[in-house]
């Protein structure tokens, strides 16, 4: 009987620190009601032709020599997403407007420009967002998604949530 209360606990502690899961799942994370990956036309019909950019990543996911496929970027006014004609495209980067009509959601909850520090903790956890760095461009914190080794980079400046970017290794 000692035992079995025994395990119940100790099973029972990491959800007791933290309140919730600690891992960030990046198919929670939706812009305009889709998923971070949709195809081109999808974009497309959504929101209209788009200014074309070529980045020539040196490594990682979205680098052309790496992967073997030209990517590319459709930028828009506040949003940009990365791909290549043969892949799905991926929201790269997003920047928040300070009206907070620019929203991205995670698990239903919506990222703004009026996006707090402590409004990003309490919709991510404490045990997913663990220390924010300090750098040129403000306060950041990199949450990686669970087993992978990518990512979201979100940035805060004067205290509200400023970007946030796909992020992946190198």
């Amino acid at each position: 009987m000692y035992y079995t209360i025994l395990n119940l606990f100790l099973i029972a502690l990491p959800a007791l620190s933290f309140g919730q899961d600690s891992g960030f799942d990046m198919d929670k994370l939706k812009f305009h009601g889709r998923g971070l990956h949709i195809p081109k036309d999808t974009i497309i019909n959504m929101f209209g032709e788009a200014d074309i950019a070529y980045p020539e990543y040196e490594c990682g996911g979205f680098s052309s020599d790496w992967q073997g496929c030209t990517f590319y970027q459709l930028k828009y006014q506040y949003f940009n997403y990365i791909g290549c004609d043969s892949a799905l495209f991926t929201l790269e980067k997003v920047t928040m407007d300070h009206q907070g009509e620019v929203k991205l959601y995670y698990d239903g909850m919506p990222l703004t420009g009026q996006t707090t520090k402590a409004d990003f903790i309490n919709i991510f956890g404490k045990g997913t967002v663990s220390r924010f760095r300090q750098d040129e461009n403000g306060e950041s914190v990199l949450l990686l998604a669970k087993g992978y080794d990518n990512g979201f980079r979100f940035v805060f400046r004067d205290g509200k949530l400023s970007s946030c970017e796909y992020w992946t290794s190198c």
